[in-house]
């Protein structure tokens, strides 16, 4: 009886050890783990100063060194411009150290559904200075994005269209955000990522605290 206590006691803490490094991986933190599908929450503030900005999607992938992959597109929704609104959001991802992540919206009169320059048009969080042309941020057309961006095109949108500036979420700072055609800054976004513990998580989890706990008494 003992012997298949111990047994018991020792699968309780595998199981827990795996829950842990799944529920406390954190975007930026280099765990070892197994390829899955992960829940993540996204939330922030979005903070437009010189225009509104219409349906802005985050659009994100995980990978390795730089290489990222298995793309996702959720909506965030409409932001005023003069007003700070919080955001959150939650989606799936792959198990990896690292996460990429931009956003995309769309700015001035879009009711003709067409883009015209000068009249709307996309805006942007990319690593970018002022005047940085589309092209150098895009490997897509900006009347392109528009139209995905208009027509709530999740498929298209969950693709690695930027070029350049992976953004860092786990460097909890606002990142700015571009007009295009040439960028002028429009405001700032914030974001932060993190794991949601599933139910079968927090039952190990609650599994393993009694363990623990019955343990301690046990020596006592």
């Amino acid at each position: 009886m003992r012997r298949f206590l111990r047994r018991l006691r020792k699968g309780l803490k595998t199981a827990c050890l795996t829950a842990v490094l799944a529920t406390c991986w954190q975007v930026g933190q280099p765990a070892q783990a197994l390829a899955t599908t992960v829940p993540l929450n996204f939330s922030g503030t979005v903070s437009p100063t010189a225009n509104s900005i219409s349906n802005l999607f985050l659009i994100y992938g995980t990978g390795f060194s730089g290489v990222y992959q298995d793309f996702h597109a959720i909506k965030l929704g409409d932001f005023s411009a003069g007003q700070t609104t919080p955001f959150s959001v939650t989606g799936t991802a792959t198990y990896d150290d690292e996460i990429y992540w931009a956003a995309a919206g769309l700015y001035g009169d879009t009711s003709g559904g067409q883009y015209t320059e000068g009249v709307n048009g996309v805006t942007l969080c990319v690593m970018a200075r002022e005047g940085d042309p589309w092209s150098w941020k895009m490997s897509i057309s900006e009347e392109t994005m528009f139209q995905y961006l208009l027509n709530n095109d999740y498929e298209n949108l969950a693709q690695d269209h930027f070029r350049t500036g992976h953004i860092n979420p786990y460097v909890h700072v606002p990142y700015d955000l571009f007009d295009f055609s040439e960028a002028s800054i429009n405001g700032e976004i914030y974001v932060e990522a993190e794991i949601v513990p599933e139910p079968i998580t927090i039952i190990l989890l609650g599994a393993g605290g009694i363990v623990v706990l019955r343990r301690r008494r046990h020596q006592d």
